[in-house]
């Protein structure tokens, strides 16, 4: 039977994945951390108060990659904007790069906890001047190092792949010039062995420019390295003879297994995704027995008044983060203007709060929230439908699978592996998994819904409570306490 045309229908392709994936399909390989892959912005600019950049097209990427090319553009940092190859999929417009939702949660969620430690470190657990000023050279010899690192990678990317292809086309010629034939007679002429020479003579030049540069860089990064291991080495020697401390964090951590918030080995020790909406979502508990324990520390540089300010920021801007990415799961066509302008007022009262905490301004993260994230909300009318949970979900499933074969060779794993992926996306069993699941799960008490709904309204409660407080201007920039001598130590002399 002849098929027959029903309908056509419009395909929308839309990409999803981190932020490292997003630079290395548009072109900017390595260079995630320091330039944005929606605008033309980079991090130097985007971490100060400021305007939206330009916003990125697959034209205009193109564009300015052929101008560079051509040099109609000069070729230098600034210029290229992290642009070092080409795009991988030039189907796929640039505003159909997806906000990854969840990692953007896990990101800021872990960072919000980390800086709140960094604040016990300081204020609660006393560091000293001295150890203070070792810390911040140390966080100035990584920052250098990274920058070394960046200028190589970059290099790498562009100019290390262009020495690859000049070596090897000159590696072709010469043996080019040796081919003989049965008679043991050059197969090519005088003449075009002379333009082989020619040309090998060009490119030993060109190698020579591109491999010394090359060899700078890496030098200038090894340099680097070694400062940062003898940092490291000597903040660690001065943290061991000045005796141990932390035990305020062991107990904060404690409060956070309580609620089952532990940090697994494999996600690097960061929250996961489930985690961290834990943390959010109950983050006024977990924050008020925080400081339940902060403030039954005699011994502290930070008064009673510090520390309820602190914890109270960090509240407010956790629920308030929570309420954005909840905003940002809102399913495509669910999006309404009252949801559009509370993302708005969110995301200027969670940016305030940032700012006011000192925090850093220079993750492309909290860039995509503050400039692009509530742009693709409006543009899709909705992105809930496209998040990324199924990549992470895939990280965990990898972490099993690899502890199921540990015991076998990789060859032995990589058929383990495929025969169970197989199987298990065939139909018939997820068909039986499914039952499974039907069968096994417990029935729905009775009143769950209304327990849900309450607690969903609850959550809408406190964010709202979160924003009306930072919007009422009770918060400003809090001084840098990284930057002063601890209060106890003034109090001492």
């Amino acid at each position: 039977e002849p098929l027959k045309f029903v309908r056509a229908c419009s395909i929308r392709v839309l990409f999803t994945g981190d932020l490292a994936w997003y630079a290395v399909a548009l072109g900017k390989v390595n260079m995630a951390p320091h330039w944005c892959c929606w605008c033309k912005l980079s991090k130097k600019e985007w971490k100060d108060l400021h305007e939206p950049g330009e916003e990125w097209t697959l034209d205009s990427m193109n564009e300015w990659r052929e101008q560079l090319n051509r040099k109609v553009i000069e070729n230098t940092r600034m210029n290229r904007k992290g642009i070092v190859s080409k795009i991988l999929f030039d189907c796929v417009e640039i505003i159909q790069y997806i906000f990854p939702i969840l990692h953007g949660e896990i990101g800021l969620g872990n960072y919000l906890l980390n800086h709140l430690y960094t604040w016990v470190d300081y204020r609660i657990e006393k560091v000293t001047e001295e150890e203070m000023e070792k810390r911040k050279l140390f966080r100035t010899i990584i920052e250098e190092m990274e920058l070394k690192e960046g200028e190589l990678m970059e290099f790498l990317s562009g100019g290390g792949r262009l020495l690859i292809e000049l070596k090897t086309e000159r590696a072709e010629l010469k043996e080019l010039k040796q081919f003989r034939d049965e008679d043991d007679q050059f197969m090519h002429t005088t003449q075009e062995r002379k333009e082989f020479d020619v040309r090998i003579k060009e490119l030993n030049v060109e190698i020579k420019d591109l491999q010394e540069e090359k060899d700078r860089l890496n030098s200038l990064f090894q340099v680097k390295k070694i400062v940062y291991e003898v940092a490291k080495k000597e903040l660690d020697e001065y943290k061991k003879k000045r005796g141990k401390k932390g035990e305020i964090r062991v107990k904060l951590e404690t409060i956070l297994a309580q609620y089952g918030i532990s940090r697994p080995e494999y996600h690097g020790g960061d929250l996961t995704g489930v985690k961290v909406k834990v943390l959010l979502q109950n983050i006024d508990k977990i924050f008020e027995e925080f400081k339940t324990e902060i403030m039954s520390i005699d011994d502290r540089a930070a008064d009673d008044n510090e520390v309820t300010t602190q914890i109270e920021m960090y509240t407010h801007l956790g629920f308030i983060l929570d309420g954005i990415f909840s905003m940002a799961r809102t399913k495509c066509g669910d999006l309404t203007e009252e949801m559009i302008n509370l993302t708005r007022r969110m995301n200027i009262a969670a940016l305030h709060l940032w700012r006011c905490l000192q925090m850093s301004m220079l993750g492309l993260k909290i860039h995509g929230i503050e400039d692009h994230l509530l742009n693709q909300m409006i543009e899709y009318n909705g992105t809930g439908d496209f998040t990324e949970d199924f990549v992470e979900q895939a990280h965990q499933y990898g972490v099993k699978e690899e502890a199921r074969t540990r015991s076998l060779n990789r060859f032995q794993a990589f058929n383990s592996h495929s025969r169970w992926e197989f199987t298990s996306n065939q139909a018939g069993v997820q068909q039986a998994k499914e039952e499974v699941f039907a069968q096994s799960s417990r029935k729905r008490k009775r009143g769950s819904d209304d327990k849900i709904a309450a607690s969903k309204l609850n959550r809408d409660e406190r964010r709202m409570a979160s924003l009306l407080a930072v919007e009422n201007g009770k918060y400003e920039v809090v001084e840098d306490y990284r930057k002063r001598v601890a209060r106890y130590e003034n109090d001492n002399t």
